[in-house]
């Protein structure tokens, strides 16, 4: 976080989760910050967000997700299909040899 100078944020943020104030925290993080650390978009467009963040940097998304309705059901495993085809550091690695 330092690296990105949002220390001081996370010293508010952490002192406001101690404080169980927990509201208040979404008030101290920066659109910058999600934007960094978060792939953002609707459920849609969440895999392309997921593959153009990650591909190739990272091994393992997690994805949670607690369906509504069969449609949602049907709509999250399309979901993670589509993110099972995500290259991964070591799937890029192996190709390169």
């Amino acid at each position: 976080m330092k690296l990105h100078g949002w220390a001081e944020d996370t010293a508010q943020l952490h002192t406001l989760s101690s404080e169980g104030e927990w509201d208040r925290m979404v008030d101290v993080v920066p659109d910058e910050m999600l934007d960094e650390l978060c792939a953002i978009g609707t459920w849609e467009q969440g895999a392309g967000e997921l593959r153009a963040k990650y591909a190739g940097e990272r091994t393992q998304i997690d994805f949670g997700a607690v369906p509504g309705d069969p449609n949602e059901t049907a709509q999250i495993k399309e979901i993670i299909a589509e993110l099972k085809t995500i290259p991964a550091v070591a799937h890029r690695r192996a190709h390169r040899r």
